[in-house]
């Protein structure tokens, strides 16, 4: 592993959160930085073979897509890997990632906001795509 990516892999997810997510406008939540921190433990179990799921929950309005994005983004961005993101709805896949008229990432898109945070945090601009599958 490159020096670049060994500090990637030491970065806090709540505190990544807390400090270029006040930086792009967001408020802090502490519930948000919990559950983002318990993402990015059961992420690092899953990379050293450990058991390959994880069930978290959270209240409405505490910031949980951002409190996976962002942790799951920093695995990429320290693994040089991918990650996929599964919904149950159209509209919470329209929540996580939609783009403008032209085809761009919609800058207000929660996947916007966390490939954001991600940016100012690592300096590796990640990209994201959508993928349809049939019932």
């Amino acid at each position: 592993m490159a020096f670049e990516e060994s500090v990637m892999a030491k970065l806090i997810a709540s505190e990544v959160l807390a400090v270029h997510g006040r930086a792009a406008g967001l408020r802090r939540n502490p519930v948000q930085g919990e559950y983002a921190d318990y993402v990015q433990r059961g992420i690092a179990v899953a990379r050293k073979g450990g058991y390959g799921q994880l069930m978290v929950e959270a209240e409405t309005g505490t910031g949980k897509t951002l409190g996976y994005l962002v942790p799951a983004g920093l695995d990429c961005a320290a693994n040089n890997s991918r990650a996929i993101v599964a919904t149950h709805t159209l509209a919470l896949q329209r929540q996580i990632l939609h783009f403008d008229p032209s085809g761009h990432l919609a800058p207000e898109c929660d996947m916007a906001r966390a490939l954001d945070i991600i940016k100012a945090a690592t300096g590796k601009r990640l990209t994201a795509a959508l993928r349809l599958g049939m019932r």
